[in-house]
């Protein structure tokens, strides 16, 4: 599957920490601006059991992906130390896959 979202290699998410803020029905995943959030992504509420939970879970995982990466990126860097190290490709995939960069 090729990635859509793929438009300038060079770009970098926005730095975190990013917060979950709840605007009507929406949780807004968000950081501090001068004159109010600045919304990174928006994730719709309103919905039966069990999507709404899962709605709030989401917002979760994607307000972390930032510490998430850091994580990620600091674990391959010691495990590339290790020969064999199991996690080093999966970790890897999933950088490249949140970066947008190429492995």
């Amino acid at each position: 599957m090729s990635d859509p979202l793929t438009t300038d290699p060079k770009a970098s998410h926005t730095p975190g920490p990013w917060g979950i803020e709840m605007h009507n029905d929406t949780l807004w995943i968000a950081i501090p601006g001068t004159f109010g959030p600045k919304v990174i992504a928006e994730v719709d509420t309103g919905f039966d059991e069990p999507f709404e939970s899962q709605q709030h879970a989401n917002a979760r995982l994607i307000a972390a992906a930032p510490d998430l990466l850091a994580a990620l990126k600091e674990l391959a860097d010691s495990c590339d130390a290790i020969p064999g190290c199991p996690v080093t490709t999966r970790a890897r995939m999933a950088i490249h896959k949140a970066t947008g960069e190429r492995p």
